[in-house]
């Protein structure tokens, strides 16, 4: 990164690479000791993101300029007892560093998600940064799982904030049951 100009009217500006990660998470998907009461309408968490990431920037820094680019050299790996993937992103982020604007994409490839009965495989999908949206990103991600014999579509979409959740199957189930 650079830093070019005055105290009052600087200007940061570069690449951040990222190398060699590995994003490691080993989860309980049924906890132990906890009562089974059936199932639910499918929902996806509500994510709190951030309203203004630069307000926590002080005088004079809020007011200097950003024009720096966030990119994957090597993807990210995902790895897990429960899940494998990798995650490419291609970020730019401008503004002002008071009132950051990021703009680009994040794709997740490749995704098994090793489910009870089944494996949910992603094989593409996109968290989408624009300056209106800040860092709010709009999700688009399908994915597939084959718990025999039906065949099951997951698509998750909208903002990171609320998203929404649409899954069928073939032969049809009722949604409780998918």
């Amino acid at each position: 990164l650079q830093i070019k100009g005055t105290m009052a009217d600087a200007q940061v500006s570069g690449e951040v690479g990222v190398i060699d990660s590995v994003f490691y998470k080993d989860m309980e998907l049924i906890p132990i000791g906890k009562p089974f009461l059936g199932p639910s309408a499918d929902s996806l968490p509500k994510v709190d993101t951030p309203k203004n990431p630069g307000a926590a920037v002080p005088a004079p820094f809020n007011e200097w300029t950003a024009e720096i680019v966030v990119k994957t050299i090597d993807p990210i790996l995902i790895r897990g007892n429960l899940g494998r993937g990798q995650v490419d992103v291609a970020l730019r982020i401008g503004g002002k560093l008071g009132d950051p604007k990021p703009n680009g994409k994040v794709r997740i490839s490749g995704l098994e998600a090793r489910l009870p009965f089944s494996t949910l495989l992603v094989k593409e999908g996109y968290l989408t940064f624009s300056p209106e949206t800040g860092f709010d990103p709009t999700l688009e991600i399908r994915g597939t799982a084959e718990p025999r014999p039906y065949r099951v579509q997951v698509y998750a979409y909208g903002r990171m904030s609320d998203p929404q959740l649409v899954l069928t199957s073939e032969p049809p189930l009722p949604e409780t049951e998918i």
